[in-house]
């Protein structure tokens, strides 16, 4: 789509916030620097018993919760599933390379 500069200058500021505001995105009990604090003291408003632990730590506890198998076939419910193939996450290097860094 071509436009003319003033348009595009029109539809560009739209989406500019004016001076003072926030974007939402960064509000709330998820927000970054607090997520921590906020998680923890609802925690404890929950009741649970640890607070500063996260109530399921894993996804095969969370998985175990619910009553779910996850080596059970999603599409026909009998058969097993199996591990093919692994990839490395980006963030965990193999130690050879992070032995050579």
């Amino acid at each position: 789509m071509r436009l003319p500069g003033a348009e595009f200058l029109r539809r560009f500021l739209q989406h500019v916030l004016p001076p003072g505001f926030h974007q939402v995105r960064y509000y709330g009990l998820l927000a970054g620097g607090r997520r921590k604090a906020n998680l923890t003291r609802c925690r404890a408003l929950l009741g649970l018993d640890d607070p500063e632990r996260s109530y399921i730590a894993d996804l095969d506890e969370c998985l175990a919760k619910q009553g779910i198998d996850p080596m059970l076939c999603p599409a026909c419910g009998q058969g097993r599933l199996r591990t093919v193939c692994e990839f490395l996450s980006c963030h965990d290097p193999p130690a050879a390379f992070a032995a050579a860094a």
